[in-house]
């Protein structure tokens, strides 16, 4: 693990893990759209979610190591604030007026923070 760009020792179990959770739910959603077709409602609901879930996790997945560096370098809580801000407005994308300033004011403070710090 010395090799690796994170330090912590689980951080590459939970990258296979997060890539097994990826790889089960784009297979599950490929069989359940092979199986059932795109007729059924729930079962069209079902695997394009399973698809979408699949997706967003793999790309999460691939990204893996540059999002724990970023998530090690920052304030936790802002970073907490930012991912939640972001997982809003996916979840509510009407809400984008009030959560896109929001987020934008969080991310210059942020910013402003990673400016004042002391480099090493």
């Amino acid at each position: 693990m010395s090799d690796s760009p994170w330090k912590h020792p689980l951080a590459a179990a939970r990258r296979q893990l997060l890539g097994i959770i990826a790889s089960g739910l784009l297979a599950a959603g490929v069989l359940i759209l092979w199986k059932y077709g795109t007729d059924a409602e729930s079962a069209s609901l079902y695997g394009s979610i399973c698809l979408r879930l699949g997706l967003v996790l793999g790309a999460i997945w691939l990204a893996f190591p540059q999002i724990l560096q970023i998530w090690i370098k920052r304030p936790s809580g802002t970073t907490l604030l930012i991912g939640a801000g972001i997982l809003a407005l996916i979840a509510y994308p009407k809400s984008a007026i009030v959560m896109v300033p929001i987020i934008a004011i969080l991310l210059g403070l942020n910013f402003i923070t990673w400016l004042k710090k002391p480099l090493k």
